[in-house]
């Protein structure tokens, strides 16, 4: 079973460019959640890439 962070990478991995809300629906969480759950991950906006 992996964990949420798994899930998160897993998810952003083979779609970095896609928007935060494009993953934000795919885990039925608002966009805030999204891009506080990114940040925390050193994965930036669309453009950023990770930091």
């Amino acid at each position: 079973m992996e964990t949420g962070w798994e899930a998160l990478a897993a998810d952003v991995a083979p779609h970095p460019d896609n928007r935060f809300i494009n993953h934000a629906q795919g885990f039925g969480v608002e966009i805030s959640t999204m891009s506080y759950a990114l940040d925390q991950r050193g994965i930036t906006g669309k453009n950023g890439g990770v930091s």
